[in-house]
């Protein structure tokens, strides 16, 4: 069986309080039986956290983020 490919929906999230507020209803109107969602961070690399820029290969840590992107995935339904 093929994994599922994750989806990238929403991308150039800020993060601000305006972003925040975004994701915090994100987690609350979703269908948490069938969904979950990533929140990756994005951004300059050389900028934030240039120290240890070669551990950041898919996401930056969280404060040190410009913006966020969000993935939805599904969740492996077995059946009963």
């Amino acid at each position: 069986m093929n994994k599922p490919i994750p989806i990238h929906y929403f991308s150039e999230i800020p993060n601000n309080e305006e972003g925040a507020e975004f994701f915090r209803l994100a987690r609350k109107f979703l269908n948490r039986k069938r969904y979950k969602i990533r929140k990756l961070g994005r951004g300059t690399r050389k900028v934030n956290g240039q120290k240890k820029s070669y551990c950041y290969s898919s996401s930056l840590p969280h404060p040190f983020s410009e913006r966020f992107s969000l993935y939805i995935d599904e969740k492996l339904i077995l059946p009963k």
